[in-house]
């Protein structure tokens, strides 16, 4: 037994007795896959700018950001009653509760929940009694910076009740349980007042729509329903029982965990998907124009997850917004790498070029057709797009065999994810031109993929026994742009994404195995797996250190495929360690533990996660 298995194995039963939690700085995401909230109390993200709560609320689409802030505060005759501490977290997987305190006495704690409708539930339980709540949302004057959605309106209805409107025709009603005053601070900022009713607790419902009269009308109705906190509590208790939970019948604290942990994540990926638009980030850190940036890969990766995990609508949504005519292609057949929110490819915005070669997006797509198909019968595409996918990949065979690009490492070079998963993708539109009576395609695409196949071993590096992708460029050119050209001193990267091609569908092989030996022996820290390892001093090399969190699920994935249920649960305990303080995955975890990446979450982590809990179950 190495010691890395004797670490993990021991790493394990810490974990299982002392119960480790992850308190990295971070978000919640709520909401019901129409509307979608991003949350945090957490100080070290509200100092930054001052604004906590909701801090971005999306409706429909990602091409608005309505609120900027959401808070409660507490009250008495001689004014404000300051707090001088606080928590945060989430009190069950769909409802955030932050608790303020003054001198170590709490004042108030404050819950956020999304209901089944269109809405939101502000619940605010004050600890004194002659003291009140006021309740304090902070909307965008200006939603989208490009200026074209403005907030145009917000008055007091007869009823009490408040109506905003924007240029958009978005519509908002809020509306409380207790008797308010409300008090308009500015047009964008609204106060409501408890002073009236001093009961210890008070709830505040945020109801979005598209239509302004039945809005009114559906604010109206509900104001005299009773229970509503609780209804939205049932209807997230039978949804997550719908996907089922990887234990059901959970038998121990362990298990317990890994059901809550699960829950938390799989629900932010569902929120985090609006009508098949998934951001890789949401929380303000990967942006074009200001808005959250589409991704495909991304977007993809997320399809599989909530397949895997027992949620297929709402994986077909993701799989028909990228099969819609408003994306554009680069050339007939490719994706570019990312598309504002407005699903427009542009040269701008944080991150990663749009137009950087990502051919691998394909090789997903035309598998969730496939996968999506077999499960349920139904082909969510015309065949003309999976052959227009498959004709690309076929035609981007060079002379090496092998297809050239930049892939989840998104830096240019022969890499073997890539490789693996255009063949699975091949294998699978081979599998339709079969089924649809295109021999002539089926022969083309059945070539492709073996001649991919046999090239492959030229990326298996004998001396460490791991495949690595190939490169001829440290670095990229002014502008962030990939380098094409073949040429120069040949050089590698022991990539560690890799095992995502069997988990896409390529056949697993020896040198996968080895592989991934070689990733648990040099590329794991503590069971969190690196990227990659460059070989180099490049900017690449730094990033590539990292223990990302998406990569580690796919290891734990891999894992139980290997039949090594404990270094599985090694990669899931050191997720479960590194979340944020809403139990929440970000992107990465800096190779120094010093601090986790600005992206937590990051929409892809939540979704690898919960799909390599539910995979992790099938061996318990």
């Amino acid at each position: 037994m190495n010691w890395k298995f004797r670490f993990s194995f021991a790493f394990a039963l810490l974990f299982f007795n002392g119960l480790i939690a992850g308190n990295w700085p971070g978000h919640a995401i709520l909401g019901n896959g129409r509307l979608c909230g991003v949350y945090s109390d957490d100080p070290r993200i509200t100092s930054k700018d001052g604004f906590g709560g909701i801090r971005h609320l999306y409706f429909n689409d990602f091409t608005a950001d309505y609120i900027r802030s959401s808070k409660f505060e507490i009250y008495n005759d001689l004014g404000k009653i300051p707090t001088d501490s606080s928590s945060t977290t989430l009190a069950d997987f769909y409802t955030v509760n932050s608790s303020f305190f003054r001198d170590g006495e709490p004042i108030f704690s404050g819950f956020v929940r999304a209901g089944s409708y269109n809405g939101l539930i502000f619940q605010c339980n004050n600890s004194g009694r002659e003291s009140w709540p006021v309740f304090t949302i902070n909307f965008n004057a200006v939603a989208s910076p490009d200026g074209k959605v403005k907030l145009t309106e917000v008055r007091a209805l007869k009823n009490g009740n408040l109506f905003v409107s924007w240029s958009n025709n978005v519509f908002f009603v809020l509306y409380s349980n207790a008797a308010v005053d409300i008090y308009k601070k500015s047009n964008s900022v609204v106060e409501l007042h408890f002073s009236q009713n001093k009961a210890p607790q008070v709830e505040v419902f945020l109801l979005v729509g598209n239509n302004e009269k039945k809005l009114i009308e559906r604010a109206d109705s509900l104001n005299h329903t009773n229970g509503l906190w609780a209804d939205a509590g049932k209807f997230w208790e039978a949804w997550i029982g719908k996907g089922q939970l990887p234990y059901p019948k959970a038998k121990d604290s362990v298990q317990q965990l890994y059901n809550e942990y699960y829950s938390r994540n799989i629900y932010a990926t569902f929120c985090s998907n609006l009508y098949g638009q998934v951001p890789a980030d949401i929380t303000g850190q990967l942006i074009t124009g200001g808005l959250p940036q589409l991704f495909p890969r991304n977007a993809m990766m997320v399809a599989r997850s909530l397949l895997a995990c027992g949620y297929p609508e709402s994986a077909s949504q993701i799989i028909r917004f990228w099969t819609s005519q408003q994306i554009p292609f680069k050339k007939r057949g490719e994706f570019y790498a990312r598309y504002n929110a407005q699903c427009q490819a542009v040269d701008a915005g944080s991150g990663v070029r749009f137009d950087q070669p990502e051919w691998d997006a394909g090789g997903y797509l035309i598998c969730l057709l496939h996968d999506y198909y077999l499960k349920f019968g139904s082909l969510l595409a015309d065949t003309s797009l999976v052959y227009d996918l498959a004709d690309f990949l076929t035609g981007s065979i060079d002379s090496q065999g092998l297809l050239y690009e930049g892939g989840i490492v998104e830096w240019t070079g022969y890499l073997p994810a890539t490789n693996m998963i255009a063949s699975a993708g091949l294998m699978s539109a081979a599998e339709f031109a079969d089924k649809f009576d295109r021999p002539e395609l089926h022969l083309k695409y059945t070539n492709a993929w073996k001649t991919i196949s046999a090239h492959l071993p030229s990326l298996f590096d004998t001396t460490r026994q791991s495949y690595a992708a190939r490169r001829y460029w440290t670095d990229k050119s002014e502008g962030f742009l990939n380098i094409f050209r073949i040429k120069g001193k040949l050089v590698y990267l022991w990539d560690a994404t890799t095992v995502y091609g069997v988990l896409w569908g390529y056949p697993d092989h020896d040198l996968m195995r080895l592989s991934y030996d070689f990733t648990w022996e040099n590329l794991t820290d503590r069971a969190g797996v690196m990227n990659f390892e460059a070989g180099d001093k490049s900017s690449l090399a730094a990033y590539g250190s990292d223990l990302f969190i998406y990569t580690t699920a796919a290891h734990a994935e891999y894992a139980v495929k290997q039949h090594l249920p404990v270094r599985a649960a090694g990669h899931i305990n050191w997720m479960i360690a590194n979340s944020n303080i809403y139990g929440l995955m970000p992107e990465r975890i800096l190779s120094d533990y010093s601090q986790c990446s600005d992206t937590s979450p990051y929409t892809w982590s939540c979704a690898e996660f919960a799909a390599s809990v539910k995979l992790y179950a099938k061996t318990w």
